[in-house]
C-alpha cells in the first residue's frame, strides 16, 4: 500500500495528470456556479414577501443551505467526475509503471458514464439517509461518513478500473474475494475525498491509486 501511495503522489504531478486535473477542476466549478447562480435566482423569485427584512433573514439562511449543501455534495459530484476521466488517467499510469501488462479493453464513455451516475446516485440517496445521524451523532458521524462512502466510493473505483481488463463476472468475485483491501483503498481515496478545494484533485487520485491496488489484486489472483 506504500508502495501504490508513493507511485500516485509521485505521478500526480505529471504532464497528463496535470491536464486533466485541470478539465475536472473547470468542470466541477462549472457546474457548482451554475447550480449557485440557479438556485439564487430561483431563491430571489420565491422570497416576495412584503417586509424587506423577513426577505433578507429568510435569503441568509437560505443561502447558508445551499453552501451547505453544495459542501455535502461535493464528496459525490468528485466521485461522478471519476467516470469522465478514468480512461485517461487509469492509460497514464498503466503506461508508466505496467507497460508490458495486457492493452485494457476501453470502457467507452457511455459505460463510464452510466456506472459513474448510478453510483452518484447511490452516494446521494444512501448520505441522505444518513444525514440525521451526521447532524446528531457528533464524533461518530466522521467515523459512519468515512465507513459509509469508503465502501461505496473502494466499490466504484474498482468497477471503473477493473472492468478494463475484465467482465462483470470476474470483477463481481475479485471485488467480493479482496473486498478488505478495496475497502481500505476507498477510504484511502474518502478521505481526500472529503476536503473541500482537495477534493477537486480526490478523482484523479482516486483512479491511480485504484489502478495500483487491482495490478496488484490481479497478480495475487494470477490474472496478469
Amino acid at each position: 500500500m506504500r508502495s501504490a501511495l508513493s507511485k500516485t503522489l509521485r505521478q500526480m504531478f505529471s504532464r497528463p495528470f496535470a491536464w486533466v486535473l485541470i478539465r475536472a477542476i473547470g468542470l466541477t466549478l462549472a457546474l457548482f456556479a451554475a447550480l449557485f447562480w440557479a438556485a439564487s435566482h430561483m431563491l430571489g423569485a420565491l422570497l416576495q414577501f412584503d417586509w424587506h427584512w423577513l426577505n433578507m433573514g429568510l435569503s441568509i439562511l437560505a443561502q447558508m443551505g445551499l453552501v451547505i449543501a453544495f459542501v455535502f455534495l461535493l464528496l459525490p459530484v468528485a466521485t461522478l467526475f471519476a467516470g469522465f476521466f478514468v480512461e485517461s488517467i487509469a492509460d497514464a499510469v498503466e503506461a508508466r509503471h505496467y507497460p508490458d501488462t495486457p492493452a485494457p479493453h476501453p470502457l467507452g464513455w457511455l459505460t463510464s458514464l452510466s456506472t459513474a451516475l448510478i453510483f452518484f446516485a447511490v452516494m446521494v440517496g444512501l448520505n441522505l439517509i444518513l444525514l440525521p445521524f451526521y447532524l446528531f451523532l457528533p464524533g461518530l458521524n466522521v467515523i459512519l461518513f468515512l465507513i459509509v462512502n469508503a465502501y461505496l466510493i473502494g466499490r466504484e473505483y474498482f468497477e471503473l478500473v477493473a472492468l478494463r481488463h475484465h467482465d462483470p463476472d470476474r470483477v463481481g468475485k475479485l471485488r467480493r474475494e479482496y473486498r478488505g483491501r478495496i475497502f481500505l483503498t476507498g477510504l484511502l481515496i474518502a478521505i481526500p475525498l472529503s476536503i473541500p478545494l482537495v477534493n477537486l484533485g480526490g478523482p484523479l487520485f482516486g483512479t491511480a491509486l485504484m489502478v495500483h491496488t487491482f495490478k496488484d489484486i490481479e497478480r495475487r489472483a494470477d490474472l496478469g
